[in-house]
């Protein structure tokens, strides 16, 4: 065991002091950084864009009461819901209709949320085609059975799969039919503002003490989500860099046949070790600089942004517990692949088997996060290869049995040691085999004699 470490000291000391893992150390988070910074701006200057909306609304029913909508248009330049720049789009927008448009509209009503304007017209087919033109933004017909059918059919130049289930316009008119289908009933207006907006919900739920309920927000969800998605983004991260070092490490030894000449001096087991515990640690010192970095990050945010925010200490233990086996596992597998090929592309290939396993979890994220005690949810669970990254999506649900936690750290831990014993053998039966590579009823043969 001492050769081990004497290999792992010099495995450390010569990744660390390399040019290519100082940058990527310091110069990823400052990238990631930088990118994140550079969306986020352009993001927030196309959300806080004005794009002002001139839709048409043709009632075929003769319910909707323009006098409703004066009302609305009056309380939101009472509100003050539109700011100048806003109100100037507007109304450029409006000046910039076509004249044949214009000649076709009823009554303009302007300066709603969203930038929105309404024009009732009477002629549906000419809104269509208005629309069509892309002349108007829109166009909502009310058919005329509505009181008997409630339907009403939208036209649009074009409508994003981000934008929400009802359009500003839209939830403008659901308004204005519903106050006007109350208007004859003498109703308080206050039980008339209560039927537009029956609820205000605020939620909460039990605490991670679970002895007191918390309201549900955005920082709650943070404090649920962000530990575990985190140490499932950096388990994968660090397979791809920490555990890449190893396998490059070991692929480029045994092409460039430096390690016939270690194997004269040490065991296979002790090179083999020597490399899981030197590259390896080189990998989680990468991954720790990033997580001090990130809880930096996380500390300033909450305190500026989210007072109150805290980060819950054993849902932090139970991630970084999962992580640390996870990466130990795959780490001593890919030692042993890593000499099974002639070259690096090879060993590549190879690592393949393992790494695609850990990817599995974030491809089905969404059945898991919304199934978390699903059958594909417990299935990957349960698998060696899967678990880690699943169980930390699974967590923040707080619907995991208390049980399957010790469960699957009992199958990871017994995983580690098969895989340190499987690695050993595939690094000894590939260290010194060089020609065409191996193919999977040989390798299972040779493990079978070893």
């Amino acid at each position: 065991m001492k050769r081990a470490f004497l290999v792992a000291r010099r495995e450390l000391y010569v990744t660390i002091r390399r040019k290519a893992y100082l940058l990527t150390i310091f110069g990823m988070p400052i990238l990631f950084g930088g990118i994140f910074v550079i969306m986020g701006y352009f993001t927030a200057r196309s959300v806080m864009k004005i794009r002002p909306k001139v839709i048409a609304v043709v009632d075929s029913s003769g319910v909707v009461d323009t006098t409703i909508l004066r009302n609305l248009e009056e309380e939101a330049r009472e509100n003050s819901v539109l700011g100048e720049e806003a109100i100037e789009a507007l109304e450029q927008r409006l000046t910039d209709l076509n004249p044949n448009t214009k000649t076709l509209v009823s009554e303009i009503f302007s300066g709603f949320r969203g930038a929105v304007s309404l024009l009732t017209m009477t002629n549906a087919d000419s809104a269509r085609e208005a629309t069509r033109r892309g002349d108007l933004d829109g166009a909502l017909i009310v058919s005329g059975d509505y009181l008997n059918t409630g339907r009403v059919w939208g036209y649009s130049q074009s409508r994003s799969f981000i934008e929400d289930d009802e359009s500003p316009a839209e939830r403008l008119l659901r308004q204005t039919l519903v106050l006007s289908l109350l208007k004859d009933q003498n109703l308080d207006p206050g039980i008339q503002i209560r039927i537009l907006r029956p609820m205000h919900l605020r939620a909460f739920e039990v605490s991670e003490v679970g002895e007191e309920f918390e309201e549900t927000g955005v920082a709650s969800e943070i404090r649920k989500f962000a530990l575990p998605y985190g140490f499932s983004l950096l388990l994968l991260m660090s397979i791809m860099m920490g555990g890449g070092f190893l396998l490059q490490g070991v692929a480029e030894e045994k092409e460039n046949r430096v390690i016939e000449i270690l194997l004269s001096s040490l065991t296979p087991d002790d090179l083999m070790t020597g490399k899981v515990l030197g590259l390896g640690a080189a990998g989680l010192i990468q991954i720790i600089v990033w997580l001090g970095m990130a809880f930096a990050l996380l500390t300033f945010a909450s305190r500026s942004l989210m007072p109150g925010f805290e980060v819950p200490v054993d849902l932090f233990l139970i991630c970084l517990g999962y992580f640390l086996v996870g990466y130990l596992m795959i780490a001593s597998l890919m030692a042993g692949v890593g000499c099974l090929g002639n070259t690096m592309k090879e060993s590549q290939q190879l690592s393949t088997w393992f790494t695609i396993p850990v990817v599995a979890p974030f491809i089905m994220i969404m059945v898991i996060l919304a199934e978390p005690n699903g059958v594909i949810a417990r299935v990957f669970s349960y698998f060696p290869l899967t678990s880690p990254v699943t169980m930390m999506l699974r967590l923040p649900s707080q619907q995991v049995p208390w049980w399957e936690v010790p469960l699957t750290f009992v199958i990871l831990i017994v995983s580690v040691y098969l895989a340190l014993r499987l690695g050993g053998k595939l690094f000894r039966l590939g260290s010194l085999m060089y020609g065409k590579r191996p193919t999977v009823p040989e390798i299972w043969r040779w493990l079978r004699q070893a």
